[in-house]
């Protein structure tokens, strides 16, 4: 039994040994151009940060807009975060506590899960701030908040239909 045992664990090691996750070959290969990471090939080097304008809302009610230097690449977490801190003398109603779980762009929507449920006396105000942000952003006119504690799903829509 023991000589089984040992001898399988050197034919598995055998085996495995021939197999690798990265090619052996020394040789340069060449890439195709659309398997290249975008900005890798401009021979610029890739930015760190970039622009982004955010909305918030104004001592008036009404959103304006302000652009901001946020780490890149800008995903929802980063800008969710950002949302949470307005500039001075602005307003926002997205909470500073609010966990994105998953965050998708997708054709003309953005789809967020969060955590919590959001605060039935904000949440209309605070996915617009959203909707308006990322429609700036990744060109999305609809958004759809669920909360993952609540199974409540919110949705700001920009088109015709959803106004």
């Amino acid at each position: 039994m023991r000589l089984r045992a040992a001898l399988a664990v050197v034919l598995g090691g055998v085996l495995l040994g021939g197999c690798t996750l990265v090619p052996t070959d020394a040789t340069p290969q060449t890439v195709p151009a659309r398997d290249v990471p975008s900005g890798l090939l401009s021979g610029q080097p890739v930015a760190r940060t970039a622009e982004a304008a955010l909305y918030f809302w104004s001592p008036s009610g009404e959103l304006v807009v302000r652009t901001t230097t946020l780490d890149a690449p800008i995903g929802l977490r980063i800008v969710l975060a950002a949302l949470a801190e307005p500039p001075e003398e602005l307003t926002t109603n997205v909470p500073a506590n609010l966990t994105v779980l998953r965050g998708i762009i997708h054709g003309a929507t953005t789809e967020i899960t969060v955590s919590d449920d959001l605060s039935p006396a904000t949440v209309q105000r605070g996915l617009e701030q959203i909707r308006r942000t990322c429609a700036d952003l990744y060109g999305t006119s609809v958004l759809r908040v669920t909360s993952a504690t609540s199974l409540r799903t919110y949705v700001a829509d920009a088109t015709p239909s959803g106004r």
